[in-house]
């Protein structure tokens, strides 16, 4: 079982935030006649992204030299897994001075999610050469030396990053992330509070840091989370997680109990992991019969 920890929205967008239903988004395919460059900028942002791309496409071809819908195009089709068609309109930016670097950001996150970690690193070192203050750039220049273990580099580059951005909270998030897996919980557990100070919202670092805290060997304290069940539920899952990576099967039954006892709406998951729980359990008393 290997320990899952959630990158917030960054350069490659490994995890992203979740994308949430729309409310008062019409779809494209009702009313086609109302799609403004606003309304494609939504979808996208939402995680509708074969719509947003569609959006983007209708804009253009009221207005072929509208740049900023191509690169909403470029963006809509690379997150929705249509990469090849990606980086023919990153291609087409990449004629244009302006806009050259957000293309090469574009065409290096293509070149990660095919694999090609070296490509990606050669082009998000280009940007920061021209930009040194492409944060995302840097975030992923960041992440690129965790996936390799060059921590030094890694450290450098969120420092770059962190210096770079109005919004730090992602770099503090995935920073955290580095330095758990590098066995640091202590170190890591205060960076996702600094991301929690600067984003209250990243449900990311809320997930984390509960993480953090349990591999530094805390106990579960629910105090932060108030009269919301639902977060004292959140709590507790993640630290009979924790407990169960660690061996403590019984510690991690307890925490699954208190959790689906705290909020329903954690019962599949919570119970699921419970049954996993048991099942381990069994299988180690078997072993030693």
């Amino acid at each position: 079982m290997s320990l899952r920890l959630a990158i917030a929205v960054s350069a490659f967008a490994l995890l992203g935030a979740c994308a949430t239903a729309p409310v008062d988004v019409t779809p494209v395919e009702r009313g086609s006649n109302l799609i403004t460059p606003e309304k494609a900028e939504t979808l996208l942002a939402r995680g509708y992204y074969d719509q947003a791309a569609a959006a983007y496409r209708k804009s253009l071809e009221s207005d072929a030299t509208n740049v900023s819908a191509r690169h909403g195009l470029a963006e809509a089709e690379r997150l929705g897994g249509k990469l090849d068609a990606a980086a023919e309109d990153y291609r087409k930016l990449m004629e244009i001075p302006e806009w050259k670097l957000r293309a090469v950001e574009g065409l290096a996150r293509i070149d990660f999610a095919k694999g090609d970690r070296a490509a990606a690193m050669e082009k998000f070192s280009a940007v920061v050469k021209e930009d040194q203050w492409a944060w995302k750039s840097w975030l992923a220049i960041a992440q690129l030396s965790d996936l390799s273990g060059d921590w030094t580099k890694a450290d450098e580059a969120y420092g770059m990053a962190l210096a770079a951005t109005k919004e730090p909270a992602a770099v503090y998030n995935n920073h955290g992330v580095s330095l758990l897996a590098r066995g640091h919980a202590g170190a890591a557990a205060d960076l996702f509070r600094k991301a929690l100070a600067a984003d209250p919202k990243i449900i990311q670092a809320k997930t984390n840091f509960d993480l953090a805290e349990a591999r530094a060997g805390k106990k579960a304290t629910l105090e932060a989370a108030g009269n919301d069940a639902r977060e004292r539920a959140r709590t507790l899952n993640n630290y009979g997680y924790v407990a169960m990576l660690q061996g403590r099967p019984e510690d991690a039954k307890r925490y699954y109990e208190a959790a689906l006892k705290e909020h329903p709406s954690f019962y599949a998951l919570a119970y699921n992991n419970l049954m996993a729980t048991q099942g381990a359990s069994e299988k180690a008393d078997k072993s030693r019969r």
